[in-house]
């Protein structure tokens, strides 16, 4: 039973932290960089659908992991008595709720976009607050990165130690 949490575990924590570099380094500067060098509308359209649907599915899938997680650590605190699970549960509750206030920045800013496009006009509010969310974003998104390879590493560190 216990190989079996732990290859769960690892599965989960390999979608989180792995999915999330790739996602940043693979991923993202190509549809980016598609972006920029768009000739037509459509073609901006386009891309910018595809960014935008890879990321939402991305970080769903994420936030499902998360979520999954935190209730396995919560299991093993509760069922092995060790507060080193605690801890690993705190780590994926943060990632959790930094997920979650990603897709909710994410599905906001796309209505704002979309609701921007249909009216033909940038409004100047809507142009500072989608500023401030993008930097939210990527706080958030490196946060995300850095609390999985955290979540990731620290068994590992812990099992080395002993």
């Amino acid at each position: 039973m216990t190989v079996w949490l732990v290859l769960v575990e690892r599965l989960l924590l390999a979608v989180l932290a792995g999915g999330s570099l790739i996602m940043a380094i693979c991923v993202r500067p190509p549809l980016l960089r598609a972006l920029r060098e768009a000739s037509s509308a459509l073609e901006v359209n386009l891309t910018d659908q595809l960014r935008l649907q890879v990321w939402g599915r991305f970080n769903d899938l994420a936030l499902c992991c998360a979520l999954l997680l935190l209730g396995l650590f919560v299991w093993q605190a509760l069922m092995s008595g060790q507060s080193e699970y605690l801890l690993l549960s705190v780590g994926a509750a943060l990632c959790a709720l930094a997920l979650l206030r990603k897709l909710l920045i994410d599905r906001r800013l796309h209505w704002v976009e979309r609701q921007q496009r249909e009216e033909g006009a940038a409004g100047e509010g809507g142009s500072a607050i989608g500023v401030r969310e993008r930097r939210e974003l990527v706080l958030l998104s490196v946060g995300t990165l850095l609390l999985s390879f955290g979540l990731l590493t620290w068994p590992l560190v812990q099992t080395a130690g002993r």
